[in-house]
C-alpha cells in the first residue's frame, strides 16, 4: 500500500505535528488522516475547524478552540477568516511549549484551562458609513496601523466599530491612501 504525501513527511519526522485547518480542508484530508499508522497519527493535533466539522475518527486529536478564542479579553484577536492559524500559533506558543510530550486528552484539557476565563463575543454591532466618512476613518487609523491594510481593517471593525467589507474595504484603502476623495 502506498502512503500519503503526508504520512511521507510526517513518519519522517518526529515530535507533534499542528494541523491548522478550517473544516473545508479538513474535510479534504479526514480519508489520508484516517488512513496513518496509528504512532504517526497519535502525534497530529487539530486546530480550527469547529467541533461539529470533525469526524468521529478524529475527534480525540481536535484541539477545543472555539468562539470564546474570539470573545473579550482574546489573547490575538482577529478575524474568522484567519482564525485557525490564530489559535494553531496560539496552541504552539501557550500550549505545546509548556508540555511538548503530552497526550492529545492532556492538551486538550489544556487548551480548556486556557479558554475557561473567555467568553465568546456577540455579533458586535457597528456603523455602516458612507464612503468619505470610512475614508476619514481609515486615514486616522493609517498612523496606528503603520500603513499596514490588514491591520487597518482590523482597528476599523474592532476599535473605530465600524462595519465595512473586505471588498468595499480594499477600494476605500486605495483611496485613502493615495489621497483621493470619494463623495
Amino acid at each position: 500500500m502506498q502512503e500519503s504525501a503526508l504520512t511521507d513527511l510526517l513518519s519522517s519526522r518526529s515530535g507533534l505535528a499542528i494541523l491548522a485547518l478550517p473544516s473545508t480542508y479538513l474535510e479534504l484530508l479526514t480519508d489520508e488522516l484516517c488512513a496513518m499508522p496509528d504512532d504517526v497519527l497519535s502525534r497530529v493535533r487539530i486546530v480550527g475547524p469547529p467541533r461539529g466539522s470533525v469526524p468521529a475518527e478524529l475527534t480525540h486529536l481536535w484541539m477545543p478552540y472555539d468562539l470564546r478564542f474570539d470573545g473579550e479579553g482574546s489573547p490575538d484577536p482577529g478575524t474568522r477568516g484567519d482564525f485557525a492559524q490564530r489559535a494553531a500559533r496560539h496552541f504552539a506558543e501557550e500550549v505545546v511549549r509548556r508540555v511538548p510530550y503530552a497526550t492529545p486528552a492532556d492538551h486538550a484539557n489544556m487548551v480548556e484551562r486556557c479558554l475557561e476565563p473567555l467568553s465568546p463575543s456577540g455579533h458586535p454591532r457597528r456603523l455602516v458609513g458612507t464612503d468619505a466618512e470610512l475614508i476619514a476613518v481609515i486615514r486616522e487609523l493609517l498612523p496606528k496601523s503603520g500603513g499596514r491594510s490588514g491591520e487597518t481593517l482590523r482597528l476599523l471593525r474592532r476599535h473605530a466599530g465600524r462595519a465595512c467589507e473586505q471588498g468595499r474595504f480594499r477600494r476605500l484603502f486605495a483611496a485613502a491612501t493615495q489621497g483621493e476623495l470619494v463623495r
